[in-house]
């Protein structure tokens, strides 16, 4: 984990949870942090905190947040998951963490689902509740087609 209190330049944001102020930096682009208040764990990208579930209910708690259009998800990430499931299940890999996949998902995802994706992945899952059209997009833009009965 890179804990933001390590980036050369430290500025302060606000959790989007509770409100705390938690301290960021230039170097921490798209890496996780947590909040020191509330215990959060969040996902820094493009400036923004995005608050990261370990497990549906909690997602469902954090509700729907917004991903940048701009964010560009890694083909190698976006591959951990195969088209066909991410397709069925509405969901792509977006991250990779030291302490796990980071998902970005359209609820309601249960807990059999959470748990088919750990083990598609082979590591712990984080989620977030990402906007249906996003999620659409990102699969259309690294699977090609939204047709996801062919391929792996």
């Amino acid at each position: 984990m890179i804990c933001a209190s390590d980036a050369a330049d430290v500025r302060r944001q606000q959790c989007p949870i509770r409100g705390h102020s938690v301290a960021t930096g230039e170097t921490v682009v798209n890496a996780d942090a947590i909040c020191l208040h509330c215990g959060t764990l969040l996902w820094c990208v493009e400036s923004r905190l995005i608050p990261v579930a370990e497990s549906s209910s909690e997602m469902e708690e954090f509700g729907p947040c917004e991903i940048p259009d701009t964010f560009v998800i890694g083909r190698s990430v976006a591959g951990l998951i195969p088209k066909k499931a991410a397709y069925r299940y509405g969901v792509i890999a977006a991250a990779e963490f030291p302490n796990g996949i980071l998902i970005a998902a359209t609820p309601p995802l249960d807990n059999e689902t959470v748990e088919m994706l750990r083990f598609i992945v082979n590591a712990p899952v984080l989620l977030v509740w990402a906007d249906r059209y996003w999620v659409a997009r990102q699969l259309a833009s690294h699977y090609d087609t939204n047709d996801h009965m062919d391929g792996p």
